[in-house]
Order: structure tokens, then C-alpha cells, then sequence
């Protein structure tokens, strides 16, 4: 398992610290996945997602699947009482990545079990967003809109529309923001026909480029948009 652990300074070997059971009771997440066909996924993970900036969503902790798709992910109790919504998630490579909110109810139980979950085709989708001058731009939003692919929407629309963006694009599809170089990745984008829409910043009204790109999106592809 996977998991982000906080550092801490050293301590006395004679100093004692004792940790709350809140910090040391285990939370166990279970789910078998499974190919859109019924077959184990294997080489799948099972994540716990937390809601960060601009919707993007970081993952705290994972745990792989063993051959028959059957995955377990425990995590410290303490952290199911973060204000922040979380998720739980299942992701394959050449699969669409899979993410379900966890609800009070379902956080507050010792366990809980996702059941099967299948995954249909998906890829990836890479790229770069600068400024006119090319200057690299960071925390820019990077969103894939389903909907706004199929209806072929010119950036026009897009500004009336961007606060429909997340609804539009589908439950849950990847959200991203770039890194300092500009950078964005999207993993586990469902195969299809999208619209890929930029915002300059979460807080700002410009959205790059100034064009909406259409996107076609391949199983077990990687399309880098430059």
C-alpha cells in the first residue's frame, strides 16, 4: 500500500509518544476490478482521492490489485475526518479510471466494500500550457468535456459555459492542473470524442487556447496535445 506519511523530526529513543487510536485504527476499502467484459484486472490499483484545487483530485494512499482484480487499501482513521471530500477510485493501464464519492455514512463504518467494479477503454492525455509569448503557464485548469466535444463548441461557448464545465464533462472525468513547466497530465480519460478546455488560473476568466480543440481519445494511447 501506498500511502503519503507525514515527516517528523526525530525524537529521544527514551521518549515515549502515544499516538490517538483516531491516528492508529486502520479504515479498510475493498473492490474486485474488472475489465467492461468481466475478466480481473491484475495490474489495477485502488486509490482514496482527495478534492484539491480547482476539482483536481490528489491521490493520498493506493493499494494494487492482486491477479484476480480483488484489491484492499486500509488507511488511518484520521484521515476519513478531513473536511475535504474524498473519493475512492480504480484505475488500469489502457482502462477509463473509475471514481465514486464516499459518503458521511460510508466513512463513518470500520470497512467498506465497492463491490466489482468494471472499467471500460481509456488513455491518456498529455500536454503543455503557455502564454502567447510562450512563457510556461502553471495552475492552469485542464478539463476533457464530453459534452462539449460531441456538440463540436467553439471557445465562445465555452466562456459562457465554463461554470457547467465539471456537470458537462460526465461524472468524474479527469481534471488537471499544470505544474510549473506548464506541464498536465490526464490519466484514465474514458475513449471517446472531447473537447479539451484551459483556464489561464482557477480564478481567472481567460481560457486557453484561444480556440476549443477537439480530442479524440484512444485505448491504450497517449495523445500529446504539445
Amino acid at each position: 500500500v501506498g500511502q503519503r506519511e507525514p515527516v517528523s523530526a526525530a525524537k529521544p529513543e527514551a521518549a515515549r509518544v502515544f499516538a490517538s487510536e483516531a491516528e492508529t485504527v486502520g479504515w479498510l476499502l475493498r473492490a474486485r476490478i474488472l475489465d467492461e467484459d468481466g475478466r480481473a484486472l491484475g495490474a489495477s490499483r485502488l486509490g482514496l482521492l482527495e478534492a484539491g484545487a480547482e476539482t483536481s483530485l490528489l491521490e493520498i494512499a493506493w493499494s494494487s490489485a492482486q491477479a484476480d482484480g480483488a484489491a484492499e487499501l486500509t488507511t488511518p482513521r484520521a484521515r476519513l475526518d478531513s473536511a475535504l471530500a474524498l473519493f475512492a477510485s480504480a484505475h488500469a493501464p489502457g482502462h477509463a479510471r473509475v471514481v465514486m464519492p464516499l459518503t458521511p455514512g460510508q466513512r463513518a463504518q470500520a470497512e467498506h466494500d465497492l463491490g466489482e467494479l468494471h472499467l471500460g477503454p481509456g488513455g491518456e492525455v498529455a500536454g503543455r500550457v503557455v502564454a502567447a509569448d510562450g512563457r510556461p503557464l502553471a495552475g492552469a485548469g485542464v478539463v476533457v468535456s464530453r459534452a462539449l466535444g460531441e456538440a463540436g463548441a467553439r471557445s465562445e461557448d465555452v466562456r459562457r459555459l465554463w461554470p457547467l464545465v465539471e456537470p458537462l464533462a460526465g461524472p468524474y472525468l479527469p481534471i488537471a492542473l499544470s505544474d510549473e513547466l506548464g506541464r498536465f497530465e490526464l490519466v484514465g480519460v474514458p475513449s471517446g470524442s472531447f473537447a479539451l478546455v484551459v483556464r489561464a488560473a482557477p480564478d481567472g476568466p481567460a481560457l486557453l487556447p484561444a480556440r476549443v480543440e477537439p480530442l479524440a481519445v484512444v485505448a491504450w494511447e497517449r495523445t500529446d496535445v504539445g
